[in-house]
């Protein structure tokens, strides 16, 4: 199955760095590499950020930058100098690079070659790295112009597995002048078929489903064969291990987990707000091509209003999200406030008191609240004297 990779800049906005990860939501997980972020909170698991940053993401790494405009030439040499270094370091891994370079080239379809376009491609051309971008679509569009600085480098071991390079304009709502560029990571043939077999292990089975007639006879076939008196402890270890798969796949299915497609604060509104803003922005693109300035200045009142009206939608869906969770902790303490809290929750699995067999957890009551008629003795009195 393939998964989901992006990267954008986020020109430092709460409204868009929320909106990407709803989209991340949305497509089932996967990694995003974020550019100028509104901020990276701290000591998260999901989020790592500097200048740039590498990680290592299933079979390749995947390095993110941002080389604001303000560097000179000798600064942004250094910055990929350093950058390349970790590249090297990495090697054999394969290895992605993507950011916002602001480099300009004629070889990722800009109208010419700047002095750090020269530089980006010496440093790419010395470490071995191919170029994804496709097309001429333009990762950036502002107020003075298009053009496309967003780039995506990849060793050849990295770029085999990527798939479907490619500009989306419509999930960010336009919230950001840059563009959300998007790809599939695929595994090739033999990585596909180790995880797949390791995926189908892992999976649990429907514990509500079961066919307890089922489960009997398998057993009963599995144990019918008179046993083995020369086998060792570890495979009689084996051999129950297996007749207990057999069996289970006998009388139940498998759990098919269910990826969440939304955040916890999204909802329906801000989908239509993201829509619309994504069609205010194409009107405005529209007149400023071939409109007049009194067309082109109402379409861009239209985009600012459609902007702002979908940032102070995210903020209250946000804060009515967190209200809640709040009441709901004299409402259930013990539920979802203090799973999060203990990284316990869950949303895809059942309770883990609802998979246990039904007498074990009489036996365990049994165990921990024993009854006074049968487990505890009277109380013996003093002796007298």
């Amino acid at each position: 199955m393939p998964l989901a990779l992006a990267h954008t800049n986020l020109n430092h906005s709460a409204g868009t760095q929320s909106l990407l990860i709803q989209c991340l939501a949305e497509w089932g997980g996967g990694l995003a590499i974020a550019a100028d972020p509104y901020r990276i909170p701290e000591s998260h698991p999901n989020w790592a950020g500097e200048r740039f940053t590498l990680v290592e993401w299933r079979p390749i790494d995947v390095a993110g930058c941002y080389f604001p405009p303000r560097l000179t030439r000798g600064e942004y040499e250094d910055a990929l100098k350093t950058l390349g270094e970790h590249i090297r370091r990495r090697s054999p891994r394969p290895v992605l690079v993507g950011g916002d370079f602001n480099a300009h080239a004629l070889e990722w379809g800009s109208p010419s070659t700047d002095s750090r376009g020269d530089s980006t491609l010496l440093w790419a051309a010395r470490h071995g790295l191919v170029l994804l971008n496709r097309g001429r679509a333009s990762t950036f569009v502002g107020a003075r112009g298009e053009s496309i600085v967003d780039l995506t480098w990849a060793t050849p071991a990295a770029a085999i597995r990527i798939k479907g390079w490619r500009v989306d304009a419509s999930f960010l709502g336009e919230m950001s002048d840059h563009r959300l560029i998007r790809m599939e990571l695929v595994s090739i043939p033999a990585e596909e078929s180790l995880r797949r077999r390791r995926h189908e292990k892992e999976r649990r089975w429907a514990l509500r489903k079961l066919d307890p007639g089922a489960l009997e006879v398998s057993l009963l076939s599995s144990t019918w064969p008179e046993p083995n008196p020369t086998r060792s402890v570890e495979e009689e270890a084996n051999w129950l291990g297996d007749a207990m798969s057999r069996a289970c796949d006998a009388s139940m299915p498998r759990c098919r987990p269910v990826a969440r497609k939304a955040t916890y604060w999204w909802y329906e509104e801000l989908a239509q707000l993201r829509r619309a803003t994504v069609a205010a922005r194409k009107r405005y693109t529209r007149h400023r091509r071939r409109g007049t300035d009194a067309e082109v200045e109402v379409a861009a009142g239209a985009l600012r209003e459609a902007r702002s009206a979908l940032r102070a939608a995210i903020r209250r869906a946000k804060a009515d999200a967190w209200r809640e969770l709040v009441s709901s902790l004299d409402r259930d303490p013990w539920g979802r406030p203090y799973k999060i809290l203990t990284k316990q929750y869950r949303p895809w699995a059942p309770p883990i008191m609802e998979t246990l067999d039904a007498q074990f957890l009489d036996d365990v009551e049994a165990a921990l609240f024993p009854t006074r008629e049968k487990d505890i003795p009277e109380r013996v009195g003093r002796p007298s004297g």
